[in-house]
């Protein structure tokens, strides 16, 4: 009996860096960051860390915008776990702001996302950075909208169609930029 040499195969698969991005800059706001392309599988996950935020922020009420400006449509799939979280983020939401890309597909799928998931009262798409900020602006203090409007305004193409989707290394980038800023100060009792 010889000792033959054993062989083993590895197959590696290229890693590929999370879609989005889930940030609480500030006690009472979440940013969400979304790239294309957002599976199913993604979607879930960025669904339950944001779910999770807004949990350990009850019973103080979140404040929540998402950037999908780098996103077309999403498979049917996909948009029905955003609206599963958006329906059960409903009790622990104080309002809600989508940013879209002007002109595109998405932001009809965001406002019919809004209306099946309930409370429009609450929540708010637009393509316009100003008309959001003025959403927000309605609410926050003077340095929890800075969180937001240094959120809004990172992309040089805001209020522009959006070029193609970044990577994520340059979302990772910008999103530090944006926690990096000016710190609120938390008041546990909201």
């Amino acid at each position: 009996m010889t000792d033959a040499p054993s062989c083993v195969s590895v197959v590696f698969a290229p890693l590929r860096a999370p879609m989005y991005r889930v940030l609480n800059p500030s006690a009472r706001i979440a940013l969400l960051y979304l790239v294309p392309p957002v599976s199913v599988d993604e979607a879930r996950r960025a669904a339950g860390e944001l779910q999770a935020l807004l949990k350990r922020n009850a019973p103080r009420k979140t404040v929540v915008c998402s950037d999908v400006r780098a996103s077309a449509a999403w498979a049917e799939d996909t948009a029905n776990v955003f609206i599963g979280m958006m329906r059960a983020d409903n009790p622990l939401l104080e309002r809600s702001g989508i940013f879209y890309t002007e002109g595109g597909s998405m932001g009809l799928q965001v406002m019919r996302m809004i209306r099946e998931a309930g409370l429009e009262e609450r929540r708010f798409g637009t393509h316009d950075p100003a008309a959001l900020v003025r959403w927000f602006a309605e609410i926050l203090d003077a340095t929890e909208l800075e969180h937001v409007r240094r959120f809004v305004y990172a992309r040089k193409d805001v209020g522009e169609s959006a070029e193609p989707a970044e990577s994520m290394k340059s979302v990772q980038e910008r999103m530090m930029k944006v926690t990096s800023g000016p710190q609120s100060r938390r008041n546990p009792k909201g």
